[in-house]
């Protein structure tokens, strides 16, 4: 494993090229290190370090261990995850409109993905809420019960009685998107299947879908099939 130096601020960085896939910031009790991909140009490296420099400040004077790294994928746009650790913390994760910030006593992925999970379908119902009422008169239906749970191969359903279901990954998704997906199952309410009428009333509310339904066909099959 090589090692260099970067002088940046008045603060030094440790920085160790590992087999990785992004930039890992840890400040631990004062002492900074930063785990590179090989390969990374240290140019790359600077760049990521100038842009999180808050992050340096927050923590380097600071006796807990505190980490940048990893990302979370949240209305379409990959967040970078913030980990601090320290006794008197109780587990949680908060988002402040540029990354995660992550607090517990110990480092557990387990209870990252638990949180990412509840913070996801939270965000979910609000999003697709705000949508169904946006859309519903458009589209000429009432929808009933509205849920937000883990589906397998799709992202949201409806049955006779008029009740909805959407996956808790559909706050992953960009907005135009996330507004394809609803559109296309309040049209479902009126036509349960996708014949040639049902795709005319989708058009008749979003004559643009077609790009937004090839999107999410493609791109969107990447965000059901990662693991998070």
């Amino acid at each position: 494993m090589s090692k260099t130096h970067i002088a940046l601020k008045g603060v030094e960085f440790l920085v160790k090229y590992k087999r990785r896939s992004d930039i890992l910031v840890v400040s631990d009790k004062g002492e900074v290190e930063v785990t590179v991909p090989k390969n990374m140009p240290i140019s790359t490296v600077e760049t990521f370090l100038e842009d999180n420099f808050d992050f340096v400040l927050k923590y380097k004077q600071k006796d807990l261990f505190a980490a940048l790294g990893g990302s979370i994928l949240f209305n379409g746009k990959e967040y970078l995850l913030e980990t601090v650790l320290h006794e008197d913390a109780h587990e949680s994760l908060n988002f402040d409109g540029n990354r995660f910030i992550f607090e517990n006593k110990t480092e557990n992925q387990v209870t990252i993905r638990r949180l990412t999970i509840d913070f996801l379908k939270e965000n979910t119902l609000e999003m697709v809420t705000a949508r169904i009422q946006r859309y519903k008169n458009l589209v000429g239906v009432n929808p009933g019960e509205i849920k937000v749970e883990k589906m397998f191969g799709r992202w949201a359903a409806c049955s006779n009685f008029g009740n909805m279901k959407f996956h808790w990954k559909c706050a992953m998704l960009p907005d135009d998107i996330l507004d394809y997906v609803v559109v296309h199952e309040l049209c479902h309410l009126i036509h349960l299947n996708h014949g040639p009428e049902y795709w005319q009333k989708v058009e008749s509310v979003m004559p643009d879908y077609h790009g937004k339904k090839e999107w999410l066909e493609k791109e969107g099959l990447q965000i059901m099939m990662n693991k998070q």
